[in-house]
């Protein structure tokens, strides 16, 4: 049995928990599998670089709120970048529920070995992405989030890999740093030696085959665009009209291969010219 804390005060408390003013609880990720539809287990991903006591008080806020909007078992998963951390992580939160043992599942970098080739990745999708997460700030380690993502690309439905790559993308960028998450952008987009497809590849493959030689140079403009927002870049009417304008497959090419590494759509697609002021008429 659990002794009560030694305590001067008792104080009734309204039993009504809505929360009047929001407070955001927001964690990194969260997976929800479902069969038929229907969800069968949810998991909430977080990464954690070091000791932070608020999160041992918000963690279990998210597992009890995504339990209450899914109803399935739901389990709250913590990717550690070092030991130290990782056993901190493991400890139970004995302020939630005493004599209960809420503590969060804990991944460190020990516990997974780096992947080390493209096929490994394929072979067990689940390892890579945790292989990615664990290694991407290691030395070599933006070959081992770079595998992880094409096989998570290429193993993703039509409609949905974008957004996929994205998501993987988005969450490697909140491990590293500018310059190792600019190595990985790379070697996704244009990395020539690895032979990566992206995405406005596959769609000229597929306008190849239709024999839609206007679909091409629109599936190359489109992709442009979607990767300019997917960087985060705010782009214009004028320049949109201007990527949807370009019959040139050649200079769409050079326009994406910028955009992996530029900092802004201008960098991207240059100064648009300005017109010249109406001359009078006479």
């Amino acid at each position: 049995s659990e002794e009560l804390p030694a305590y001067d005060e008792l104080r009734m408390e309204p039993a009504d928990f809505t929360q009047t003013v929001a407070k955001e609880y927001r964690a990194d990720r969260a997976l929800v599998f479902l069969r038929r539809k229907r969800p069968v287990l949810a998991v909430i991903i977080e990464v954690q670089r070091r000791r932070d006591e608020r999160k041992r008080r918000a963690w279990p806020v998210y597992t009890s709120v995504l339990y209450s909007r899914l109803g399935c078992p739901t389990y709250l998963l913590v990717v550690t970048l070092d030991e130290a951390t990782a056993r901190w992580a493991r400890e139970p939160i004995a302020g939630f529920q005493p004599g209960s043992r809420f503590a969060p599942l804990v991944v460190a970098r020990a516990d997974v070995p780096p992947l080390r080739s493209l096929d490994e990745a394929r072979a067990n999708m689940p390892l890579a992405l945790f292989s990615a997460l664990l290694h991407v700030g290691t030395e070599g380690g933006e070959y081992v989030a770079y595998y992880a993502v094409r096989a998570l690309y290429e193993s993703s439905p039509e409609p949905e890999r974008l957004d996929r790559t994205i998501w993987m993308l988005g969450l490697v960028g909140g491990i590293v740093g500018r310059e190792k998450f600019k190595q990985i952008e790379r070697l996704v987009m244009i990395e020539p030696t690895t032979k990566i497809i992206p995405r406005l590849q596959i769609i000229r493959d597929k306008a190849v085959a239709k024999g839609l030689a206007k679909g091409i140079l629109e599936g190359e403009a489109r992709a442009l665009l979607k990767l300019l927002s997917a960087r985060g870049f705010t782009v214009t009417d004028a320049q949109r009209r201007q990527v949807m304008a370009c019959k040139d497959a050649t200079q769409l090419e050079v326009w994406i291969e910028r955009a992996a590494t530029a900092g802004s759509a201008t960098a991207v697609l240059g100064s648009m010219p300005r017109r010249a002021p109406a001359s009078p008429r006479a």
